[in-house]
Protein backbone atom coordinates (compact mmCIF):
# COMPACT_ATOMS: atom_id res chain seq x y z
CA UNK A 1 0.00 0.00 0.00
CA UNK A 2 3.23 2.25 0.73
CA UNK A 3 4.96 0.82 -2.15
CA UNK A 4 7.02 2.78 -5.21
CA UNK A 5 4.69 3.70 -8.47
CA UNK A 6 6.73 2.78 -11.51
CA UNK A 7 6.08 4.12 -14.75
CA UNK A 8 7.51 1.90 -17.88
CA UNK A 9 8.60 4.47 -21.16
CA UNK A 10 8.77 8.12 -19.20
CA UNK A 11 9.61 10.83 -21.67
CA UNK A 12 11.54 13.48 -20.12
CA UNK A 13 11.74 16.38 -22.27
CA UNK A 14 14.83 18.01 -20.78
CA UNK A 15 17.23 15.30 -19.68
CA UNK A 16 19.67 16.71 -22.06
CA UNK A 17 20.08 19.54 -19.09
CA UNK A 18 19.40 17.21 -16.39
CA UNK A 19 22.35 14.90 -17.26
CA UNK A 20 24.76 18.47 -17.97
CA UNK A 21 25.61 18.82 -14.67
CA UNK A 22 26.85 22.29 -15.30
CA UNK A 23 23.51 23.30 -16.96
CA UNK A 24 21.65 22.17 -14.14
CA UNK A 25 23.01 23.23 -11.25
CA UNK A 26 24.96 20.13 -9.80
CA UNK A 27 27.89 21.39 -10.30
CA UNK A 28 27.47 24.60 -8.38
CA UNK A 29 26.36 22.23 -5.61
CA UNK A 30 29.56 19.50 -5.85
CA UNK A 31 31.77 22.70 -6.02
CA UNK A 32 30.67 24.55 -3.03
CA UNK A 33 30.38 20.97 -0.69
CA UNK A 34 33.36 19.73 -1.72
CA UNK A 35 35.05 22.81 -0.45
CA UNK A 36 33.23 23.11 2.51
CA UNK A 37 33.84 19.56 3.86
CA UNK A 38 37.30 19.48 2.41
CA UNK A 39 37.79 22.23 4.79
CA UNK A 40 35.81 20.38 7.95
CA UNK A 41 37.95 17.52 7.45
CA UNK A 42 41.44 18.93 7.05
CA UNK A 43 40.76 21.23 9.82
CA UNK A 44 40.15 17.47 12.32
CA UNK A 45 43.43 16.33 11.48
CA UNK A 46 45.77 16.05 14.36
CA UNK A 47 49.24 15.99 12.90
CA UNK A 48 48.90 18.20 9.59
CA UNK A 49 50.00 21.78 9.12
CA UNK A 50 47.47 21.85 6.24
CA UNK A 51 43.84 23.06 7.74
CA UNK A 52 42.31 24.55 4.63
CA UNK A 53 41.73 24.11 0.70
CA UNK A 54 43.73 27.42 0.90
CA UNK A 55 46.88 25.77 2.75
CA UNK A 56 46.35 22.67 -0.04
CA UNK A 57 47.25 25.80 -2.77
CA UNK A 58 50.13 27.25 -1.10
CA UNK A 59 51.66 23.91 -0.58
CA UNK A 60 51.47 23.10 -3.89
CA UNK A 61 52.92 26.40 -4.91
CA UNK A 62 55.76 25.64 -2.42
CA UNK A 63 56.29 22.26 -3.41
CA UNK A 64 55.47 21.96 -7.64
CA UNK A 65 55.93 18.61 -9.49
CA UNK A 66 58.60 18.70 -11.67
Amino acid sequence: RHGAILVDNLVISNISTIRNWSKSGESTALLYEFRQNLNSYLKGLKSSSVRSLADVIAFNERHPIQ
